[in-house]
């Protein structure tokens, strides 16, 4: 019986770390895209008519959640191992606002 135990768990710890391997080098190997289309988000915001700007102003928010939320993960014990330290750099894209 205390064979099946350690076998078990055992086969519990192998298995998550397999995932937890494959999270990480899931989100290492997306990073550059991501950080690419972060850019490309920014420099439309930068450039784009605020008043026109509905789709690229959602992009922004979507991404600036994304941003935030990978840096609250960053700061959590064993799951921020998994989220590379980039995200901690990364500035907010600036939201566009309609000019009065």
């Amino acid at each position: 019986m205390k064979e099946i135990v350690v076998i078990v768990v055992g086969l519990c710890v192998a298995i998550f770390l397999l995932l937890f391997g494959i999270a990480w080098l899931n989100n290492t190997l997306s990073l550059g895209a991501e950080m690419a289309e972060v850019e490309q988000v920014r420099h439309a915001a930068a450039v784009v008519d605020p008043q026109q700007a509905e789709d690229v102003v959602g992009q922004a928010v979507d991404w600036n959640r994304t941003i935030a939320s990978n840096r609250a993960w960053n700061k959590a014990p064993i799951i921020g191992l998994a989220i590379p330290d980039e995200w901690d750099r990364v500035e907010y894209i600036e939201i566009p606002t309609p000019h009065a």
